[in-house]
């Protein structure tokens, strides 16, 4: 079966057949709620970190 969202690590787990969030994956509510240190973006956390108060 071919990843349609190759960058994430979750998308095996998540479950969705087709991902819309490729390159914007902090607007995945399962991305957002389930990355952890060995499954993160780089990138996408940079996003998170700075959108933190």
């Amino acid at each position: 079966m071919k990843r349609i969202n190759a960058r994430c690590p979750l998308y095996d787990e998540c479950g969705r057949k087709k991902c819309e969030y490729q390159f914007r994956e902090l607007d995945c509510p399962y991305y957002w709620a389930n990355a952890r240190p060995d499954s993160e973006i780089p990138d996408q956390e940079a996003i998170r970190y700075e959108k933190r108060d």
